[in-house]
């Protein structure tokens, strides 16, 4: 990041040196000027202003930023205006390079880059600077009538990416967080059908926080996963029918937290409990919340699901009968004519620095020291760090009431059958909505469970959860690792931070584009369980042939009517706002 020396665009010539990086009061714009062929110099009050104001999208998924831009709605009078003006909302944020392009849609987008900005907290992960991509209607300034930033990260443009903002439940993002340091202008890849743009970082990329994906699993230290199954409480006693303990599993398989429909260890597979015949329909609740923040959990009946939801949000808050009603109803197969749908993801996912202290419920997730921080509860590690005895025994230390928390505090998701009511729940912990609700301690209601998952940070110096000795924020550790993936594990292995991997599937395409001639090959590949993997290609070619296209209309604007044409500058990748709007 610039903070000494000079840099060079190569594309313009521009030299962008320290003085640049210090310019902290200058506040910059950028212009979309009418050319009506005049000479007259043009006043400020001749520029129709737009407002950029920042805000959260929210619910925010981990997979992608959540700090987006919004512009005002002013129209423009250009009977009385010759143009606008953006000014960017902090000092010293400007366009470095040579602007950006109008794309078919007649939106300008751009790359602002403000490096003046510093991190100071993790300056030492996190270069200084930061990025914003933007996009705005090139004859306005304002924002375009449909979404281009793919918010939750579906993969789909709609509705659901858009921002609700002083009641207004409808208004489009046009502006993102991009990345930090100095990022380039985008380079538009234009096609017959559709343009896409392209920069030298990766939007949707977002390493976590103090560490690098270099380490196996998650990083400084491993947890253990445990399914069980057959549990019932009997008086002060605790026993299980079955229980399957899986020491290391994230530094075992490399992997960052586990698939529960497809497990790299796979006996502890949902299937193996409840059979994928069957018709009997399951609900999902989870306790412990609270002591392990950092986790997200996806449950879906979605095959494309990607979206995972931070624990801290799932059967947490005051369990009524409302609320418990609220939780969906699934089955292993597909009996959704009865009201259950087959279950397609189920999966529990940690940021690769899970075991690092953080104010893990804050936006952005800064990092804290709690000794600097009394009283606040809030500053802890992601995962609850345990002992696999007190855990498995449900025992906590002296410290606790017996069974309360359940499961001396790790992270419990309860697979409880469909016919579980409200009366056979309870709060994990009373008076405390954020460890989550679990099944009652009766042999009534204890009968309702078909299988339990527990998930903690096996730390060596964590003790016992409620003893004396008990390490609430103990230092992340370096450890040796296996680091064998099972081929067809569909355990996520990249991080919540790290893309939002929802893990494997049965399934994967990839598309090929030729930007030269227009056409695409895709490789659909299915993997089957117990079998080789096969492949299945297809290709497509743009309308009007490999050669041919439609050239833009004048102005911007894609127009239905105009001729078709040969274009080459479809197909060679920049097309420049200047090109664009040639005669």
């Amino acid at each position: 990041h610039p903070q000494g020396g000079t840099m060079v665009n190569f594309a313009t010539g521009r030299m962008f040196t320290a003085a640049d990086a210090a310019d902290t009061v200058t506040s910059y714009a950028v212009y979309g000027i009418r050319d009506v062929g005049s000479s007259s110099a043009i006043l400020p009050s001749e520029l129709q202003a737009q407002t950029l104001t920042e805000t959260d999208y929210a619910p925010c998924p981990v997979a992608v930023g959540c700090r987006t831009r919004i512009t005002s709605l002013n129209a423009i009078d250009y009977t009385k205006k010759k143009g606008w003006r953006l000014t960017f909302p902090k000092k010293g944020e400007r366009v470095v390079g040579d602007a950006g392009f109008i794309n078919t849609q007649g939106r300008y987008q751009f790359v602002s880059t403000n490096p003046t900005i510093i991190h100071a907290d993790v300056s030492a992960v996190i270069p200084d600077g930061e990025n914003w991509l933007m996009e705005v209607d090139f004859d306005t300034g304002s924002t375009g009538a449909t979404p281009f930033i793919d918010m939750n990260g579906d993969g789909v443009l709609d509705a659901v990416d858009l921002l609700p903002v002083s009641g207004n439940t409808s208004i489009v993002p046009m502006g993102r967080l991009l990345s930090y340091g100095v990022a380039s202008q985008p380079i538009l890849a234009q096609m017959a059908t559709n343009s896409r743009s392209f920069l030298n970082t990766n939007a949707d990329y977002q390493p976590p926080d103090g560490t690098t994906d270099a380490c196996t699993g998650v990083c400084g230290g491993h947890f253990d996963w445990d399914v069980y199954t057959g549990c019932n409480y009997q008086g002060n006693g605790w026993g299980c029918r079955a229980n399957t303990h899986t020491h290391q599993y994230d530094d075992k398989y490399n992997v960052t937290g586990v698939n529960i429909l497809n497990a790299s260890n796979t006996t502890t597979d949902l299937s193996n409990q409840l059979p994928s015949g069957s018709s009997s329909g399951f609900k999902v609740i989870i306790a412990g919340q609270k002591l392990s923040p950092a986790a997200g959990i996806l449950i879906s009946a979605s095959s494309t699901a990607t979206n995972y939801q931070r624990v801290l949000d799932y059967s947490t808050g005051d369990l009524t009968p409302e609320t418990f009603q609220l939780l969906p109803v699934f089955s292993m197969n597909d009996h959704s004519n009865g009201g259950r749908p087959q279950i397609q993801k189920l999966i529990v996912n940690l940021p690769k620095n899970a075991f690092s202290t953080r104010l893990w419920e804050k936006s952005g997730v800064p990092a804290c020291t709690p000794s600097l921080a009394p009283g606040n509860e809030d500053c802890r590690v992601g995962v609850i760090p345990n002992e696999t005895g007190c855990v498995r025994s449900n025992k906590g230390g002296s410290l606790i009431p017996l069974g309360e928390p359940e499961m001396a505090g790790a992270l419990t998701i309860q697979i409880v059958k469909e016919s579980t009511s409200f009366d056979d729940v309870e709060l994990n912990v009373d008076d405390e909505p954020r460890m989550g609700w679990r099944l009652k301690h009766i042999a009534s209601a204890q009968a309702k469970m078909i299988a339990m998952y527990t998930m903690f940070w096996h730390s060596p110096v964590s003790g016992c959860y409620g003893d004396p000795r008990y390490v609430a924020n103990p230092p992340p550790v370096n450890e040796a690792s296996a680091s064998i993936t099972p081929p067809y594990s569909g355990d996520p292995t990249t991080g919540l931070n790290n893309g939002g991997n929802p893990g494997g599937g049965t399934s994967q395409s990839v598309q090929m584009v030729n930007f030269i001639t227009g056409s695409t090959t895709t490789f659909d590949t299915t993997v089957n369980p117990t079998g080789p993997r096969t492949t299945t290609i297809s290709s497509t070619t743009p309308p009007g042939g490999a050669s041919g296209g439609r050239d833009p209309a004048p102005g911007g604007k894609s127009d239905p009517t105009a001729p078709t044409a040969i274009d080459s500058r479809l197909y060679t990748g920049r097309l420049s706002w200047r090109e664009f709007l040639r005669p």
